[in-house]
């Protein structure tokens, strides 16, 4: 029992805009046809060889055939193997409803782009990265290329870069880069954008083991899943390991099914805003898993809230048992309480309005990045992990909105703020920058942020194809890459240049 601190939602007035938070909702029937690519790299030549990729390839590859998928499965690629595969799948894809691609293996980023190793590859210099691996961005091309309903990429592949002692100069950083998933698709990493997983010490790495063990959950979406992935891997890592996804997907998929409609369909949600997920990625600082009646939550086929309230006090109850070390605060009349456990915020309806000890559904609220915002009067409120947040920075992209927060040194989109303004609470995406500095161009011009301010009057000078740009309030330098062949207003991490 948590005694709930009541806390008058008042909040400051700040500027801010940028993407879309269109929701089209879309069902899927049960004849539904699902293809997916599974490659599993680990027999390297010249580099590490790594022990689980074979192994989770085939796992995973095993598992998409009981929930219905048709799969392509490719072991120990070359270049030449790989390219020819993913063409072969994108090409084929155009006559599936969904779409999933997996990898496991050497993955590095290079000047903001992601990488497959294929196992010959012998990267002695970065210009070589180029042309010796597979950009993760054509497995994306041909997805967006195919229309499919549903594309889902799954990345296990962020181990540390083997080749990098070797390089005289690296721009690279470690692990993956951060991705925007294009709209329809969402993309999951093992561990967080410029982190590195760990590849395991059993017969799957630590990242393919929980989702082995959580695809054939029924009743669960797609959110849902990766959220319990994510908490297994949190907890198996002891915190060190974090997964993230980006998504642009604009209803709910089941993996294995929904019991409503006993069969593996997408339902639209059009009518619940707590389900529309646009653009979502995330990171997750709580690093305890807490386990109900010494049973591991996660195992659950799907979570079941209650609440109830006695003297000002509140109860959240998930699958009948009472939930410790949750966070709350107001919303107007209602209350958004967060439990650690799950990993997932939950509204509790009309709580100022019912002090009398009944049991009711408490609403969950699905968001990645555990991150909330509502808008009034061209105003917003927001909300991490069931807390409201104060003093952060914010700054207008197009008609959406960049804001910064400071203390847990992160940024969120609030995507078409201008037309959302409805009071109606919704999920915040996290956008990633290991600068805290982004970027965007259209027409010719570009736009400087940093810690979620517009940064003017900035100096700029071209270095090849990038953009060369000095912040004037700090002097600090960064690199807007590719910024001739980047004329499309998308949002993109600045680099830090020495």
């Amino acid at each position: 029992m948590r005694k709930l601190i009541l806390i008058k939602t008042v909040i400051l007035c700040f500027i801010s805009s940028q993407f879309v938070f269109s929701q089209r909702g879309f069902k899927i029937s049960s004849d539904q046809k699902r293809l997916a690519l599974v490659i599993g790299n680990a027999a390297y030549q010249n580099a590490t060889s790594l022990a689980n990729p074979v192994n989770d390839a085939r796992s995973i590859a095993s598992s998409l055939k009981d929930i219905g998928f048709e799969v392509i499965t490719v072991e120990n690629a070359t270049l030449s193997d790989m390219k020819r595969k993913v063409d072969e799948f994108g090409l084929k894809l155009k006559d599936y409803d969904v779409g999933l691609f997996y990898y496991a293996g050497h993955g590095i980023q290079s000047r903001g782009n992601n990488y497959l190793v294929p196992v010959e590859a012998n990267l002695t210099t970065e210009r070589a990265v180029e042309y010796d691996c597979v950009r993760a961005d054509r497995v994306l091309g041909f997805m967006e290329e195919a229309q499919s309903d549903v594309n889902i990429v799954i990345l296990d592949a962020c181990r540390n870069n083997p080749f990098e002692r070797s390089w005289s100069r690296s721009t690279a950083g470690n692990g993956l880069a951060f991705m925007n998933a294009p709209s329809g698709s969402l993309i999951a990493y093992a561990t967080s954008p410029g982190s590195t997983a760990s590849d395991g010490s059993g017969s799957n790495g630590l990242y393919t083991e929980a989702l082995l063990q959580e695809l054939h959950s029924p009743d669960v979406t797609i959110l849902q899943m990766f959220q319990r992935v994510r908490a297994r891997v949190v907890d198996g890592s002891s915190g060190k390991q974090i997964p993230w996804e980006s998504t642009s997907l604009t209803g709910d998929f089941y993996f294995a099914g929904n019991s409503t409609q006993q069969n593996n369909t997408i339902t639209s949600n059009t009518n619940n805003s707590y389900n529309n997920n646009s653009n979502t990625s995330n990171t997750n600082n709580d690093n305890k898993v807490v386990s109900y009646n010494n049973n591991n939550a996660y195992n659950n086929s799907s979570f079941k809230a209650t609440w109830k309230t006695e003297n000002g006090d509140y109860w959240l109850y998930i699958n009948g048992n009472h939930a410790p070390g949750t966070k709350s605060t107001y919303v107007e009349d209602d209350v958004i309480v967060y439990d650690p456990g799950t990993k997932t915020n939950y509204m509790m309806r009309g709580y100022r309005n019912n002090i009398d000890g009944v049991e009711r559904a408490a609403e969950p609220l699905y968001s990645p990045s555990a991150a909330f915002y509502r808008c009034l009067d061209g105003s917003y409120w927001f909300y991490i992990e069931g807390l409201r947040v104060k003093g952060t920075n914010s700054a207008w992209v197009d008609n959406s909105l960049l804001v910064f927060d400071k203390d847990s040194n992160r940024h969120f989109l609030f995507r078409d703020y201008k037309f959302n303004c409805d009071n109606d609470i919704k999920p915040a995406e996290e956008v990633f920058s290991r600068t805290n500095v982004f970027w965007k161009q259209k027409d010719g011009s570009y736009w400087f942020y940093v810690d979620g301010l517009h940064v003017s009057n900035s100096k700029n000078e071209w270095k090849g194809d990038d953009l060369l740009v000095t912040d004037p309030n700090t002097g600090k330098k960064y690199l807007l890459e590719n910024y001739k062949q980047r004329d499309d207003n998308q949002l993109r991490e600045a680099v830090s240049y020495y």
